[in-house]
């Protein structure tokens, strides 16, 4: 069967005694979840969640994972502004190169972020806000989805930063502005939210401490 979160949230409170039980979930907020899997899940009529970042809609985001990725498909070799140089000439010295860029671009943290990833890739001319232009959807059509009952939209905060990069009261703002956002934009209240990269590098008990106190339903690693 496949179910919301809100039953998932029920089952959950109550200690059901449940099996085969499936939630669809999507992260950040694309237009593909419009475009392509809206249409499949509302034709077999399984709900499902999009956790928004509100910068995708507000066009603001920097989408570095998918402009790195292009950077290395184009490219044999990444030289860093620090000299640092990566080969990438075959499929795993490609894949081993995103990784290792990946982790270092999560370690520049929330402050100045762009200036500091601009910085890293001062020896490329990129465009850091194309992709969210590309590939983001747009408030109208997360008020359309909202407007199905098949479909919960959920927080997943304004910037999609490490919380373990953040302060306590980062991570409260980041959460509670976007889903303040959210709600003024569907009429609806926001009660799930996922946690930007979420694995056990970015998430720990602090992290999980301060969601706990927000009075949401779910937050999902």
């Amino acid at each position: 069967s496949f179910i919301n979160l809100d039953r998932l949230h029920d089952i959950l409170e109550k200690n059901e005694n449940i099996e085969k039980q499936i939630v669809f979930t999507f992260d950040d907020g694309y237009k593909d979840n419009y475009d392509l899997a809206y249409p499949i899940l509302k034709k077999y009529n399984i709900p499902f969640t999009i956790y928004i970042t509100t910068s995708f809609p507000e066009n603001t985001a920097v989408l570095w994972w998918y402009i790195i990725e292009d950077l290395i498909l184009e490219n044999d070799e990444i030289i860093l502004s620090n000299n640092e140089n990566y080969i990438c000439q075959t499929q795993e010295q490609k894949v081993d190169t995103f990784l290792n860029i990946r982790k270092k671009i999560i370690s520049l943290g929330s402050e100045i972020f762009l200036e500091r990833l601009e910085a890293l890739f001062a020896n490329y001319e990129i465009n850091w806000i194309k992709k969210c232009n590309e590939l983001a959807l747009s408030w109208s059509q997360i008020e359309e989805l909202s407007r199905d009952n098949l479909v919960t939209i959920a927080g997943h905060t304004m910037n999609h930063y490490p919380f373990n990069r953040l302060s306590e009261s980062e991570i409260r703002l980041e959460i509670e502005q976007a889903n303040k956002l959210i709600e003024t934009k569907i009429g609806k209240l926001v009660n799930h939210i996922a946690y930007p990269f979420g694995g056990r590098s970015e998430i720990n008990h602090r992290e999980i401490n301060v969601v706990k106190g927000l009075g949401l339903k779910t937050a999902v690693t």
